[in-house]
């Protein structure tokens, strides 16, 4: 590629993208000759030797490397361009607080991470820097390391998801100890914000004997949907994962590691859009260490497969929704794990009815064809909407049900007792939705950012009312070559990461789809 052109391409693709509050481009001084490595604080780093201010939009430019030494508070942060790795890294001698209020992009190749702590020169003490992020987190990088060094001097990054807008989070490659690997995450959204996976996030297991640097999950206020991927807390220590409430916890798919030494039991912060609706369950086994976890899925729609039959003293189960429990070993060794005792949370909208000790517990190890209730004799309850979330206090099951690592699912769900009425266990009141003030007030697409995009761009959208949405990305002969969403969606504004490595140079179009509302737009793709 031509110099003047390359250039070109970097001023373009490697551009932020969009934000909340917009200031001037702040480049590292490496792309416009040899690749450098400094430190924020140093006018050298930079491009013309001018330090950023607040609200600056920051460009980690092709080949450089970016040290975090200052606390500062950005509109943007892009590191690399997609055709030479860049990296920005935390310093190993300061503790930063880095707010970006609007997208964190990391470019193929490029690498985002924290390295063991020497805070203060000579202690062992972990260095702890926190990103706080509005907007959105985009790894198409080679390496996402949030957890680095050995005990106690670990590097570590807390995440903090804030702002009323939807947040989504995105990065390629598998799990492992380097590759993205989280230290703490907090939801802290506020309005109607969400934070939307578009990929696992897998918290380390950090260790209990240094909770300054532990892998805490921390729901303070916000929804996080899962999707198809996971919010998974590797720690077997409880504690870890905290403060989740019907104000905040997650719609889809939550991961815990259970015990490395004994039986345990953990609560599963989960819900769907009728309200938040958590889980107890018990192992009775142990992991050979910690890496293995639990993954317990919430599973909306009808729990009666259409002709499945019941035994154990129940003659129906839930229409509203089911749990679905699959065991990982993950990095372990760990081939299955057993467990016996399942407490399911209920609520009035459940169909239940409050004084009554008729519900169930019941539980299919055959994929729905079959569900067994939990009795009711050496644990009698009533049900009982004083306290929330209200957890129905099941008996074990006799002979603990074995898992092997994600070979079949267990699904569980809420019964009720053979020739009983009072509970209906249908859908008999939805829970308020999001808030109004953070609903859009129409339909429709915005312009992709960056525009033109090499190799990555930013799709954004709005829905005024709650709805199936499929987003899809067609070539300038009509035909489709990606779709990126195909679920339903509440009201609210949404950012869809989209790649088109492999793709030829030229214009192709987004139509975004929600019943009989349409809107396209046009982006150019410039290789």
């Amino acid at each position: 590629m031509h110099t003047a052109k390359r250039l070109a391409m970097l001023l373009i693709g490697a551009a932020s993208f969009s934000s909340l509050v917009w200031g001037g481009d702040v480049r590292t001084a490496g792309f416009s000759g040899t690749p450098i490595r400094g430190k924020w604080s140093e006018p050298s780093t930079w491009a013309g030797g001018v330090l950023p201010v607040t609200g600056d939009n920051i460009i980690v430019s092709a080949g450089d490397t970016l040290v975090a030494d200052v606390s500062m508070t950005v509109s943007g942060l892009t590191v690399g361009d997609g055709f030479t790795a860049s990296e920005f890294r935390f310093s190993d001698t300061t503790r930063v607080t880095l707010t970006v209020e609007g997208d964190v992009f990391i470019a193929d190749s490029s690498i985002f991470r924290t390295i063991g702590s020497t805070y203060p020169v000579g202690s062992a003490v972990a260095n702890i820097d926190t990103l706080f992020i509005t907007g959105n987190f985009v790894h198409q990088g080679k390496k996402l390391d949030l957890r680095a060094g050995s005990s106690p001097a670990y590097g570590v990054l807390y995440i903090v998801f804030i702002g009323s807008g939807n947040s989504t989070f995105t990065s390629t490659g598998k799990y492992n100890s380097t590759t993205n690997e989280f230290n703490g995450v907090t939801i802290k959204k506020t309005g109607a914000g969400r934070v939307i996976l578009g990929s696992d996030i897998i918290l380390a297991g950090g260790s209990s004997s240094y909770p300054t640097s532990n892998c805490y999950l921390d729901f303070i206020s916000g929804i996080v949907e899962t999707g198809p991927y996971a919010l998974v807390s590797l720690s077997t220590t409880s504690a870890v994962v905290r403060n989740y409430s019907p104000a905040s916890y997650a719609i889809g798919t939550v991961g815990r590691g259970m015990s490395s030494s004994s039986g345990a039991t953990k609560e599963f912060p989960v819900g769907d859009e009728h309200g938040y609706r958590p889980i107890k369950v018990r192992s009775t086994t142990a992991g050979g260490a910690t890496g293995h976890f639990l993954r317990v899925t919430l599973v909306s729609g009808n729990a009666n497969s259409g002709s499945s039959t019941f035994a154990g003293g129940i003659d129906k189960v839930s229409s509203v929704r089911s749990y679905k429990l699959t065991f990982d070993k993950g990095s372990t060794t760990t081939a299955s794990m057993s467990f016996d005792r399942f407490q399911v949370a209920y609520g009035a909208s459940d169909g239940i009815t409050a004084g009554n000790s008729n519900l169930r517990t019941a539980y299919s190890a055959d994929s729905l064809t079959t569900w067994t209730g939990c009795g009711q004799v050496a644990n009698i309850d009533t049900t009982d909407f004083t306290s929330v979330p209200a957890y129905w206090n099941a008996d074990s099951v006799a002979t603990p049900i074995v898992l092997n690592s994600m070979d079949k699912s267990l699904f569980v769900a809420q019964a009720r007792a053979t020739g009983t009425t009072d509970n209906t266990l249908d859908l008999t009141a939805v829970s308020v939705g999001p808030d109004p003030a953070g609903v859009p007030a129409g339909f429709g697409l915005e312009q992709n950012y960056p525009n033109p995009f090499n190799p990555s761009t930013m799709i954004r959208f709005r829905l005024a009312t709650a709805g199936q949405v499929t987003l899809r990305v067609y070539d300038a002969l009509g035909r489709e070559v990606s779709t990126l969403l195909d679920a339903f969606r509440p009201a609210g504004s949404y950012a869809v990461p989209f790649n088109a490595r492999g793709l030829a140079s030229g214009t192709y179009v987004v139509r975004l789809t929600s019943g009989a509302a349409l809107d396209v737009r046009r982006m150019m793709l410039l290789k």
